[in-house]
Parts: structure tokens; C-alpha cells; sequence
């Protein structure tokens, strides 16, 4: 075992965003052999990773949690790997607005001076409409607009959905301050879209993992990690949300039933059995997508171009809003 208190933990820190790849690169790139980079990536359940989001305001402890990571991720130090931590939620949750960013990548920093931190965001319109649409999936009442519009209040007594949180260059701005330019990658979805092997193999070069080419070569370009919801199921969930599922996102329902939840997840996997091949779901998805830019219009314009400058990415050709 290394001297785990002399030695600076640099991991790869991969924070999301949600919707934005992250699946994808944990199951073909960042757990895979071949690619260079090791460790434990995701947020499961009793990974202490988590401990950046649930630990109490006053329980942090930076050299603590120093000396457990070291150990941690130690093991794919010693086999010449990147060790790497990815998890959407360190950049904030979309459903509360990203309340608590600024403090995970203050605790990051703290814990990981040395590290390198990796960004991968997301058109705004199309990121909206999928986090809109994984809100109903873990339980969300709401419809598009309301879910868009929530009600708030001069005490902020709950944090809301903001729009705010997809304006990128704020938290980008942030990680860079405390990292340093030259130890954050900001890349977009968009480019891993259109070119998965040059993605993957920018994301090496800066972490500074060996990527055989091999690898990189057997990469499954143009295969999404995680599966649409078709809109009929959508709709059809949302109302036995409303209706009986008790959750975070919705602790009131109308009636509490006893497996609320697993009656919601039956019901959404039969209405998307029977709908998934109905020619009018492109359709239906591109209404959500046209309502939201009806709703957004042109408010990410100058956010999108300050991110363009701090990252050097065209994102005006990517379909971005400039």
C-alpha cells in the first residue's frame, strides 16, 4: 500500500452535467479496460463519493475524506490507470436549480487540489426537454409548464427549477477559479455525437490516460446508453405520479398507495410496450422540444457565447443559440 498521505490524489472528476452523456462514457470508457482510466467511477449507492452531496453543511472534514479517497484510489494508481470519479450530481440537480453546485466544487477542490475536472453540457432546449422528461420518470407530477414556471417565494423555502442552472459559464467560471484553466475540459454532447472517438480521445489527452486505439476503435459510436421514454407512457406516468405515488417530487399525492412506485414503473413500461412504435412519437417529442423554445427563446444567447470563449468550442455550429 502507498504512503496514501504522501502522495496528491489527481483523478479524473467527471460532474455531468444530467443528460449529457454521462451513462455513455462510464459504461464504454471509464469502466472498461483498455481505456486507461480505473477506479470505482459512478455514485452508487455506498460509494463515498455521495458524501459530497449528503454530508451536513458543518460535518466536512477535507483531510478526512483526503485519506479515504487516497485509499480508495489507490489500487488504479499502482496498475498506471487515471483513477476516475464520475457522477452527474456533483454538478448540481436540475430539479432544485443546482442549490448546492458552488459548494460540491468547493468541497472537490478542497479534497482534490490536484485532480482535473471534466464538463460535458448540452443545447439548452433539448437538455430541458429530457431532464423534463427523467423528472417524470422518478416521480413528477407536473406538466411541462408548470414544471418550467414552479412557484416560489421571497424566503426561498424549497429550492425551485431554474433556468439559470443551464446557463453553463457560471459553474464552468467557478471550477476553473478553483482548479485552474488548464485543469477543467468543458466539452458538449454534441461533440460526442459527431465524432465519439475524437471525444474520447481528448478526454485522454487532457486526463492523461493511455487510450489504446484499439479501444478507441471499438467504441459504440451512435449507440445511446439509456433508452427514450416514449411520450404516451410519458403522459401516462405522469398522471399515476399525480394520482398515487408518493416521492420527493411529489409528497402529496391524491391517494398514497402501498407500491405506489413499482405501480407507476408497471404502468409506464406497459403504455411504452404498446406505444414505442407509434409513428407520431417523433412528432409528439418535437412538440415538447418546439414548446420549451417558445418558453426560453433567446435567453441562453449570451450565456452560450461566453461559453464559447471560455472553452474555444463553436457551439453556434453545434445548434447552440448565439
Amino acid at each position: 500500500m502507498p504512503d496514501v498521505d504522501s502522495k496528491p490524489i489527481q483523478p479524473l472528476i467527471h460532474i455531468g452535467y444530467y443528460k449529457s452523456g454521462t451513462s455513455w462514457l462510464q459504461r464504454n470508457v471509464f469502466e472498461q479496460p483498455g481505456s486507461g482510466f480505473g477506479g470505482r467511477s459512478k455514485g452508487e449507492p455506498k460509494h463515498p463519493i455521495r458524501r459530497f452531496v449528503a454530508e451536513p453543511l458543518f460535518g466536512f472534514d477535507a483531510a478526512a475524506w483526503r485519506h479515504q479517497f487516497a485509499e480508495l484510489l489507490a489500487d488504479p494508481v499502482r496498475q498506471g490507470l487515471v483513477p476516475t470519479i464520475s457522477w452527474e450530481r456533483l454538478a448540481g440537480h436540475p430539479f432544485s436549480g443546482g442549490w448546492d453546485a458552488k459548494l460540491i466544487a468547493e468541497r472537490l477542490a478542497e479534497v482534490f487540489p490536484d485532480g482535473r475536472v471534466l464538463i460535458v453540457a448540452r443545447e439548452q432546449r433539448r437538455m430541458i426537454a429530457s431532464v423534463y422528461k427523467q423528472y417524470v420518470h422518478a416521480g413528477g407530477p407536473c406538466s411541462v409548464r408548470d414544471f418550467l414556471r414552479p412557484r416560489t417565494s421571497s424566503s426561498r423555502r424549497v429550492p425551485p427549477f431554474e433556468l439559470r442552472y443551464f446557463e453553463y459559464e457560471h459553474l464552468l467560471e467557478h471550477y476553473q477559479g478553483l482548479f485552474g484553466p488548464e485543469r477543467v475540459l468543458a466539452l458538449t454532447l454534441e461533440q460526442l455525437a459527431e465524432d465519439a472517438r475524437a471525444f474520447v480521445r481528448q478526454i485522454g489527452s487532457f486526463a492523461g490516460a493511455r487510450c489504446d486505439d484499439q479501444f478507441v476503435a471499438g467504441l459504440p459510436v451512435g449507440q445511446p446508453a439509456n433508452a427514450a421514454i416514449p411520450p404516451l407512457a410519458r403522459k401516462a406516468r405522469r398522471v399515476v405520479n399525480k394520482l398515487v405515488y408518493r416521492s420527493a417530487l411529489n409528497p402529496a399525492p391524491i391517494a398514497t398507495l402501498a407500491g405506489g412506485e413499482s405501480f407507476a414503473g408497471r404502468v409506464e413500461r406497459l403504455v411504452g410496450r404498446r406505444t414505442r412504435r407509434f409513428p407520431f412519437n417523433d412528432a409528439l417529442d418535437r412538440r415538447l422540444v418546439d414548446w420549451i423554445e417558445q418558453e426560453v427563446g433567446d435567453r441562453f444567447a449570451e450565456s452560450n457565447r461566453r461559453f464559447a470563449t471560455l472553452t474555444g468550442i463553436d457551439v453556434g455550429a453545434l445548434g447552440w443559440t448565439v
